[in-house]
């Protein structure tokens, strides 16, 4: 009984060596990345990007892509050449529509190989997007007033890309700050000044109201706040 107990794990032990030396002979193929991020830098608003991550087949045996996914629709994603041998080298070019977006973003699109040790790698693309235009100042610190006080302010709207801006629209969301006008003041620069009075009220506490510049720069839209404390005397 000991004796084909020994033999039967002989036999398993002959057969995972064979297994292990086999997979060896045979080879397989890897998936090297030069770069898995990439930085566009500032984009202007509404741009599109177009960002090639390249990789490799640093195995001895066929690399397969077996897909590319982004993860929203404002990215796109296509690979070159999807069958690699060993030695020989593609891209992943990564396409972002910048349209929508302000601030800093983080695009991510998934690699999958038939690798098995590294079957998918996530690429990246980050930047910053600019916004359609600059407000001076960025927000309107009243500060402290007296109640009833009736404040005149401005904030001047400079836009990135002159040739199509204009300001649509101004829109006060809230009874203190109200809109007097909105004068191009610069024909040539599109720059344009929001005059606003801001009639603090009766009611000691904080203010605080948002005022809403609607372009026409696919749809974009500007903001900023108005806030204070209103005292009581």
């Amino acid at each position: 009984m000991m004796a084909g107990f020994s033999l039967r794990k002989l036999c398993i032990a002959v057969f995972v060596t064979y297994l292990a030396v086999s997979s060896i002979a045979h080879g397989a193929p890897c998936v090297s990345v030069e770069k898995t991020t990439l930085d566009a830098g500032d984009l202007p608003f509404a741009s599109a990007i177009t960002a090639a991550f390249k990789f490799s087949n640093t195995g001895d045996q066929e690399l397969v892509v077996q897909g590319v996914d982004a993860t929203c629709d404002c990215t796109k994603a296509t690979v070159g050449k999807s069958r690699l041998q060993p030695g020989e080298s593609s891209t992943v070019e990564v396409k972002f529509q910048s349209a929508g977006v302000t601030g800093a973003f983080q695009k991510s699109v998934l690699l999958r190989t038939n690798d098995q040790r590294n079957p998918s790698i996530t690429l990246q693309l980050v930047g910053q997007v600019l916004p359609v235009a600059a407000l001076s100042p960025e927000e309107v610190d009243i500060g402290s007033v007296s109640r009833g006080t009736v404040l005149d302010k401005t904030v001047t709207v400079t836009p990135a890309n002159s040739s199509a801006f204009k300001v649509v629209s101004v829109e006060s969301h809230g009874k203190h700050v109200r809109i007097q006008e909105c004068e191009r003041i610069d024909d040539q620069k599109a720059i344009y000044v929001i005059r606003m009075k801001i009639g603090v009220g009766d009611r000691p506490g904080r203010l605080m109201e948002a005022v809403q510049i609607n372009t026409s720069v696919d749809g974009a839209k500007l903001g900023f706040l108005v806030f204070g404390k209103i005292l009581n005397r």
